[in-house]
């Protein structure tokens, strides 16, 4: 299994990434402040996408993270922002509003 992560700051958080996990490689730690993550997380799969997005991020952040899945991975959404909002997940995916 691989695992890919993203952070706000790749220099700054990962030494405590590696720190904690070992075995996390380097080259699959991304920053989610980049509006276009989704592209760095693609070419690391090599267009493949990730089998599950565990996501806490909200608004823009958030937008990349539904590109990040392959054909028939899942995502799962805790964004305390959205859940206050009642946010639909569906309309972020550009499903029916």
């Amino acid at each position: 299994m691989q695992v890919y992560t993203t952070v706000p700051d790749v220099k700054k958080y990962t030494p405590l990434l590696k720190q904690h996990f070992p075995k996390l490689k380097s080259s699959h730690i991304f920053s989610h402040s980049s509006p276009h993550y989704d592209i760095d997380v693609l070419f690391a799969t090599k267009g493949l996408g990730v089998n599950l997005v565990f996501s806490s991020l909200s608004g823009g952040h958030f937008e990349s993270a539904p590109r990040c899945i392959s054909k028939f991975g899942n995502i799962i959404q805790v964004a305390s922002d959205d859940m206050r909002k009642n946010t639909a997940l569906g309309e972020k995916l550009g499903g029916p509003k």
